[in-house]
């Protein structure tokens, strides 16, 4: 059978449709592809009017065109309880200032629902133009929606320019530190035959420097910690075999460094205080991350660091008897007390980075461990700042109910909003407990980061090329969707079959798509 005949029973399969054999036009593939990305937008459509509440996640980049291009995600939680973000598409604005953005988003929200109580939320990086608290887009989408409340994206609030160069600015010699970890990174850059000698000795490639990657301190510190003697080597065999006399001078100034004491100190600080930021980030950027859940990990993020902290303290050597021991250990407890300084900021830029607002306060009033404790004092504080940021609820029979949550011992066995949500669900208490299960597909819907939507900029880069720059916005759109949304896609029994009526529909064919039954 090829693709003009019929399939047999009913609609003829997209496969088919896209018949290479067929030299089919850009035309009709254009035409494929706008029904394909109507068909999984209108299965968005039904999802978000399905659920009680959604939110809405944007950020913006530039593509290889030079034409700025915003993402916006959309979240919501599905029926039985899982939070989902689905990409909705690129969108090029009529301008770059806070109002143009904002047309956009909204025209795009009226498409997806007339209910404006719906929106409850809207993540954004935190730029000036997005942030704004008296101009920027979240004010203007918040003066139309009033339960849209703002959360800046917390996974951005580790990047480069905030807590990591705040610590790491604090003491002149861990300022050198960096700098002279970023010397090591540039001695190999742009450099195949110092390149070819590091992959013969240490096997592993040093990651060039970056302002842009929020992760790159963490990476080169792990890797000159865990090769410090084959790089050491690795130098000396620069300087014994390379002719270059600017070479020869930049791996012994580097090889000196490597031995030099102030240097692996704070090799070893770094590396015992960088995983636990790395670990923070990765948690950060889970699609499922809900506001208990970051609470959690902002909490054991602090606690692992002030371990590490007293660590710090257990290991300043005792007073040594003769001058030069003296002067030693002097060192050290300068050295240990800088380190703990650097912990303490740690902490203090997490604690203030991550404070949470009136509207999150939402999510203390179900974090399980302190139930026992709420059982006795309901924390009137975080409860009459919910009922202040979210005025839909029955407050006497809410707070009711969250007195019964915190007196059952089964409560307590679930962390995390979309834990506790799916327990509600799986055990069938949605009625029993209606305001609190309102409450918490709140929180659930909540996005932490705007990290989705950073996601779907990989996207573009890999579809919109230098040599397929002049993609209209529709057909990258379709393509980008096919590619994002494809777990969504292949859960869609009758994909295929609604991509065809569709496309049967858009206009009159000279072929028959669709089966039809014939009497007489």
């Amino acid at each position: 059978m090829n693709c003009h005949q019929t399939a047999e029973g009913g609609a003829c399969r997209i496969q088919l449709i896209f018949c290479h054999t067929c030299g089919l036009s850009k035309v009709i593939q254009n035409d494929m592809l706008d029904c394909i990305l109507f068909v999984i937008r209108q299965n968005i459509k039904n999802e978000i009017q399905q659920s009680d509440f959604c939110s809405i996640i944007a950020d913006e980049t530039t593509d290889i065109s030079s034409q700025f291009q915003m993402s916006i995600v959309f979240r919501y939680i599905l029926s039985d309880g899982t939070p989902v973000e689905r990409f909705w598409g690129f969108f090029i604005p009529s301008g770059h200032d806070a109002k143009s953005l904002s047309d956009c988003i909204k025209d795009n929200l009226k498409e997806v629902s007339e209910n404006t109580d719906k929106l409850i939320s809207q993540s954004y990086d935190g730029a000036a133009v997005m942030g704004g608290r008296f101009s920027g887009v979240q004010k203007l989408i918040s003066d139309e929606y009033k339960y849209a409340h703002f959360v800046h994206c917390y996974a951005h609030q580790l990047k480069k320019n905030l807590i990591l160069s705040k610590a790491t600015t604090q003491n002149r010699d861990v300022r050198i530190f960096f700098s002279n970890l970023t010397d090591i990174t540039n001695f190999f850059s742009n450099s195949p035959q110092k390149v070819a000698i590091l992959d013969k000795i240490v096997n592993h490639r040093i990651p060039r420097s970056s302002n842009t990657r929020w992760n790159f301190k963490s990476r080169i510190i792990n890797i000159v910690y865990e090769n410090h003697e084959s790089i050491i080597e690795c130098f000396e065999e620069i300087e014994n075999t390379f002719n270059q006399n600017i070479a020869i001078n930049q791996a012994g100034a580097l090889r000196r460094l490597l031995n030099d004491n102030t240097f692996i100190f704070w090799l070893n600080v770094f590396h015992r205080l960088m995983p636990h930021v790395d670990i923070l980030y990765n948690q950060l950027q889970k699609r499922t991350i809900d506001p208990i859940q970051v609470n959690n990990a902002i909490n054991k993020f602090k606690e692992n660091i002030q371990n590490e902290r007293n660590n710090f303290s257990n290991e300043v050597p005792d007073d040594a008897l003769t001058s030069k021991r003296k002067k030693s250990n002097d060192t050290n407890v300068s050295r240990n007390a800088a380190s703990k300084e650097i912990c303490d900021v740690f902490i203090s830029s997490v604690q203030d980075r991550f404070e949470y607002k009136d509207h999150l306060f939402a999510s203390y009033l179900f974090i399980s461990p302190n139930f026992p404790s709420y059982k006795k004092h309901i924390p009137q504080q975080y409860f009459d700042k919910t009922i202040e940021s979210y005025p839909v609820f029955d407050n006497n029979k809410l707070e009711t109910e969250l007195k019964l949550i915190y007196k059952r011992t089964d409560f307590r066995d679930v962390s995390g909003a979309v834990n506790l949500l799916k327990f509600i669900i799986d055990n069938n208490l949605q009625s029993v407990f209606s305001e609190s299960y309102k409450l918490i597909l709140i929180i659930a819907t909540i996005p932490m980061t705007s990290a989705e939507a950073e996601r779907s900029f990989s996207t573009l880069k890999r579809i919109k090329t230098f040599l397929r720059n002049t993609m209209v916005e529709e057909r990258l759109n379709a393509l980008a969707m096919l590619s994002i949304e494809k777990s969504m896609i292949n859960e869609m029994s009758n994909f295929n079959e609604e991509v065809i009526k569709v496309f049967k529909q858009k206009k009159d064919r000279r072929i028959d798509l669709v089966f039809k039954n014939v009497t007489d």
